[in-house]
């Protein structure tokens, strides 16, 4: 019998390097087999708080993914909506990234005619158009689907949905008192709170795995041990 999904995990990490290593090991879980019976774009949402460094994720599970020497294409603008390809295990791959929170006509394959005025904010179209063509075989990294920004409702129809809140000491108890972070227990709070203050680097991170195989996997789940995440 299939476990109830998405299933949701929590963590607080400290230091920027926590997020890289994290994002380099997430990578590492999605072998290339998998990408290709999944017969689309493996797609991960990633939302959070401004400024949380919420990019170092799909930056580095990209490079993971493609090395620098396996790279054969880039397109799109950079910052607003990426697309990288490459060979991957002797198939070709494509990476894509998109953050919503901006302009339509910040985005390269921005058209007036099909997309309205270029000063609107993104709606369920804009991540449409961005995804067509996208190759069958690869990930789409999907930004800021949920920021208060977008048009409507937009549904990133997620594998994995990551999120990434900033620890700000000068306004920790907001933080600790927040929807997201609320439960995690006092004194690991405040081991918390000493630990970011000295790094700059605190986030408080959450993991939805909505797809049944990588919530199965076993490197998922030795990665969400190693992590020291915690079932929501």
């Amino acid at each position: 019998m299939q476990a109830d999904l998405p299933k949701t995990y929590k963590t607080l990490t400290i230091s920027k390097q926590d997020l890289i290593d994290f994002s380099e090991r997430l990578a590492a879980c999605i072998p290339p087999d998998f990408l290709k019976q999944l017969g689309r774009p493996l797609r991960v949402s990633i939302e959070g708080s401004f400024s949380s460094g919420k990019k170092i994720i799909p930056d580095y599970m990209r490079d993971t993914l493609l090395s620098a020497d396996a790279v054969n294409g880039r397109t799109g603008n950079v910052n607003y909506d990426e697309k990288v390809s490459g060979r991957l295990a002797d198939q070709e791959i494509e990476i894509s990234y998109i953050d919503l929170a901006w302009e339509r006509r910040l985005f390269s394959f921005y058209d007036e005619d099909a997309h309205g005025s270029g000063c609107s904010w993104s709606d369920q179209a804009i991540l449409n158009a961005h995804l067509e063509g996208h190759s069958e075989m690869g990930v789409a990294f999907i930004q800021n689907a949920d920021s208060k920004r977008v048009l409507g409702h937009i549904n990133a129809e997620a594998d994995i949905s990551i999120w990434v809140e900033k620890d700000d000491y000068r306004q920790n108890q907001r933080f600790l008192k927040s929807q997201k972070c609320y439960g995690l227990g006092q004194k690991l709070a405040e081991n918390f709170s000493k630990a970011s203050i000295d790094e700059g680097w605190g986030r408080y991170i959450e993991v939805e795995l909505h797809n049944p195989e990588l919530q199965q996997s076993q490197p998922v789940q030795k990665l969400l041990k190693d992590f020291k995440f915690e079932q929501k």
